[in-house]
């Protein structure tokens, strides 16, 4: 037996040299002793360790730290709960900004934007949210200016996010690098721009706390950097002038006296006072358009990219990003058949402006199919239907895609969907029409057609379309009936025009896919998202896994033949174990099994619903299906568990309470009328006030709820019992429906 004098500093040090992932996974799990540094929090504990080491061994550690993140991510041990790993993640996060680990700050800023959903789903409080100590260590260790639409959203209140992202957005803000990348040198106007949305926001959203939290957050700010009273007051009072923020402009008079009689003061004035940054004009735009009709790029790429350059310099400025997210994606739909890697560029930068803005989705997808990278493509346009249920555009872009690969089942069953989830598109129609003919159900389309005309009698596309069908074309080329319908438009060009909605993609031509090692194609280890995120391999693709599942578990709703409604569970039961084996705490992918057991097998989704909450406490969905269980077996359900989602999760007040009303409708105790009531005065708020995030998802819910379970109910007027009788009708036929709302709604969070 070999006896040694080595400290357990020296064990751990000598065990990390053989197996560094293991001894760090130990060391952040509190599974190693470290002799007195047990003393400390793990940070400390890693920061004595190796602040002083050689350059190999915090390469070692950097490398492994990369490494554990990577084993990890929305896959966190089963063993563990849910506030301890919270825990070991901010650790974890800490470290990497405490002791500079550059590899794995790089990987936690490509991987952000798809992991954020599972770290909120661990969420405990603000001094215990993995989620906010990720972003604050991105924010501390910016190496470029990637992240400032990010700090800018976050300043806005623009996700549905507690109030102390606010402060997480003003200090992304302070520390964002100089244009060439040097760390900050001093107050940036941005951080000031900052300061007066994260007011607006609050005002508007009316957060509890939230002046007291603004005015902390102001103060500190002007602590950090002493400037003179006439100083703020000269360059907020521009500010708040050009945005008019009620009565939360009176918070600024509390920190900077005699701010408000200035602002006051120029309120009045025909010419205020300060510089006003401008979106580049319209005139600026159509030259551009018509510069790129008739030149080659090259021979105008300089004054292309002073536009640009001009439309980036007024989002910097203003931290408005509506102007650059349509332009650029516009012009990336003019130049993609001319510059895939600029147009690429431009949607990826509009992108990154604006992730909750399906326009960006749609375009990135487009351009990565010309491209040829098809499973890109197609993972965006899965992903984006997910997080934008309510987006008809997005549903036509995915099964036009799904055709052009001869995937016509599919493609039909979402058209399907659409139709009803959509029944004022029209354009979901027409695309049906196609599929039905590419499998050979002409007696179908013809039916669809006419019925589309007499729903829609200006729809030109579906008279053509019919036409052509009648006068005996097998298989129109329905391309041409939209080339056709927009012929005589080149003034207004739809896909460039700023504000306008792209032409809709006809269905289904002869694909012709690009060579991936073509020249100036990229390779698929090369591929990125616009994050800066690693793409899964194809046969990893876990957005179309979650994808397909939801689409097979909804239609085997509606299916009458019992084998194919079998057939769709059994598709969607493989497809989501395939996605959870991979990404065990992929929170969509947990909310999609737990509606398919609920459907299909009451009891296991108890025990699930059970299991996930402990591990996911912060995900609606699962509290909703939790409550959904016990409605369908009549377990009696307290208001005051009712109480506590509205209050946990106020921005999803009218999921909430449709989901309370559809159980008083089917298993409720007498308080039927109280919860349509609540429900119809929901549905009667304003929307425009609501997050980005859920703004589009929420209005297309309000309108559905509208039709398909109040009809042609004044929903002006409180309701009685001599209202419920046709209400009643209405959810009976539509229960499906309204449960897929709440369902998807929930799963786009």
């Amino acid at each position: 037996m070999e006896i040694t004098n080595l400290s357990p500093i020296d064990v751990w040090f000598s065990d990390f040299e053989k197996d560094p992932l293991s001894a760090l996974d130990n060391l952040l799990r509190g599974r190693a002793y470290m002799g007195k540094l047990n003393r400390n929090e793990t940070p400390e504990i890693l920061f004595r360790l190796f602040h002083t080491k050689d350059t190999g061994i915090q390469r070692a550690l950097d490398e492994a730290m990369r490494n554990w993140f990577q084993s990890y991510w929305m896959a966190m041990p089963r063993t563990a709960a849910s506030a301890q790993w919270a825990e070991i993640l901010q650790n974890a996060f800490i470290s990497v900004q405490r002791l500079k680990l550059c590899k794995s700050y790089q990987w936690l800023s490509g991987s952000c934007f798809r992991g954020r959903s599972w770290l909120r789903s661990l969420y405990q409080g603000p001094a215990r949210d993995p989620e906010a100590s990720l972003l604050q260590t991105l924010a501390l260790r910016q190496q470029d200016r990637t992240l400032l639409p990010l700090w800018i959203r976050l300043c806005r209140m623009e996700e549905d996010l507690p109030l102390h992202y606010g402060a997480v957005g003003l200090l992304g803000l302070r520390k964002l690098p100089e244009e060439d990348g040097t760390p900050p040198g001093g107050l940036n106007p941005i951080v000031l721009q900052g300061i007066v949305d994260l007011a607006d926001a609050i005002y508007h959203r009316k957060k509890t706390q939230g002046e007291h939290l603004w005015l902390l957050e102001c103060r500190a700010i002007m602590a950090l950097y002493p400037r003179s009273t006439q100083y703020w007051i000269d360059n907020f009072s521009p500010l708040i002038h050009q945005k008019p923020i009620g009565d939360a402009a009176k918070w600024f008079n509390k920190t900077i006296p005699g701010l408000f009689d200035k602002m006051e003061q120029q309120r009045h004035d025909k010419k205020p006072t300060g510089v006003f940054s401008r979106p580049p004009s319209k005139q600026h735009l159509e030259k551009i358009l018509r510069l790129i009709e008739e030149q080659p790029l090259d021979s105008i790429k300089e004054e292309l990219q002073g536009f640009l350059e001009k439309h980036r310099h007024y989002a910097y400025q203003t931290g408005v990003s509506e102007f650059l997210a349509k332009t650029f994606c516009g012009l990336g739909n003019k130049i993609f058949k001319r510059d895939i890697n600029l147009a690429l560029d431009l949607a990826e930068e509009a992108f990154l402006w604006e992730p909750y803005n399906p326009f960006t989705w749609t375009t990135r997808a487009k351009i990565e199919e010309y491209q040829g990278n098809y499973p890109r493509s197609m993972a965006l346009l899965w992903e984006a239907k997910r997080r934008f249920p309510g987006n008809a555009h997005i549903r036509t872009e995915l099964a036009n895609l799904l055709g052009k690969d001869s995937e016509y089942k599919i493609a039909e069953i979402i058209y399907r969907q659409a139709i009803v989830d959509f029944p004022k598109d029209d354009v979901c129609r027409n695309g049906l029409a196609g599929v039905l003919l590419q499998r050979g159900k002409r007696g179908d389309a013809i039916a669809l057609l006419e019925e589309t005309i007499k729903v829609f009698p200006h729809n030109k596309v579906a008279k053509e379309f019919l036409q052509k069908v009648t006068h005996g074309e097998s298989i129109p080329d329905i391309s041409k009936v939209y080339k056709d319908d927009f012929a005589g438009e080149k003034s207004k060009p739809r896909e460039v025009e700023v504000g306008a909605k792209p032409v809709e993609s006809a269905p289904f031509p002869t694909k012709t896919k690009i060579d991936i090692d073509e020249p100036g194609q990229k390779k698929p280890s090369e591929l990125k998202t616009a994050g800066g995120e690693e793409e899964a391999p194809v046969e990893d693709n876990i957005e179309e896994k979650i994808g397909m599942t939801n689409l097979y578990r909804l239609e085997s709703r509606t299916v009458d033949n019992e084998k194919e409604r079998e057939g769709c569970k059994e598709k969607a039961f493989s497809l989501i174990k395939d996605a959870l084996q991979k990404t065990p705490d992929n929170v969509p992918a947990l909310l999609e099994n737990g509606w398919l057991l609920l459907d299909e097998a009451a009891d296991h989704a108890r025990d699930f619903f059970s299991d996930q909450l402990k591990r996911h406490p912060h995900v609606l969905g699962l509290h909703l299906g939790n409550l959904r269980y016990k409605g369908q077996k009549a377990i009696t359900i307290n208001r005051q568990e009712w109480a506590d989602l509205f209050e946990n999760f106020s921005g999803s007040s009218t999921v909430i309470n449709l989901e309370r009303t559809l159980h008083e409708m089917s298993h409720g105790n007498g308080g039927r009328v109280t919860a349509l009531d609540d429900l119809r005065r929901q549905l009667a708020k304003n929307t425009n006030q609501l997050p980005a995030t859920l703004r589009e998802n929420e209005r297309w819910a309000v309108s559905l709820v509208k039709q398909s379970l109040f009809g042609n109910i004044n929903l002006g007027e409180s309701l009685t019992e001599d209202s419920i009788p046709p209400i009643i009708a209405n959810y009976k036929r539509h229960e499906h429906l309204l449960k897929g709302i709440v369902e998807q709604c929930v799963s786009a969070i």
